[in-house]
């Protein structure tokens, strides 16, 4: 699945171009990717990399489903989740296994220097991922 939103809420406040920011879920070939901004964020851990999230995987018996955030094509945040289905038609995801509390999403470090304007950059990109969990239900 790949959902393509614009980002331009704080145009005419900042007047910072229009972003557009790409959220699609990773397929395991995809998984090399998400391993790279492991090894670039500065807030991963080993338990983030793609073969620790497959041993929860098969541990916990969930779907694991790996969200990439990519702007303007430059893959700048990710999260993992684990899926369980709970009582038949319900699904309940979570980005944070049980068995560790070292997971969730990691966010590139922008190479913008005003504060301001890195915390506008991760807003942008965690308001879309939520989007996206939003509308999937």
């Amino acid at each position: 699945m790949r959902i393509n939103i614009y980002v331009n809420k704080h145009f005419f406040l900042t007047g910072i171009k229009m972003d557009e920011i790409e959220i699609k879920e990773l397929t395991p070939p995809e998984y090399k990717e998400w391993d790279l901004l492991v090894e670039e964020t500065q807030h991963s851990t080993p338990f983030h990399t793609s073969g620790w999230l497959n041993i929860y995987r098969d541990v916990l018996s969930r779907d694991l489903r790996i969200y990439g955030c990519f702007r303007n094509s430059e893959f700048v945040e990710g999260c993992p989740v684990f899926v369980k289905k709970f009582k038949g038609a319900m699904k309940i995801g979570s980005s944070t296994p049980n068995m560790t509390d070292y997971c969730g999403p990691l966010i590139k470090e922008s190479s913008s220097s005003k504060w301001r304007n890195k915390v506008k950059e991760n807003y942008d990109v965690l308001s879309s991922l939520r989007e996206v969990f939003c509308r999937q239900g």
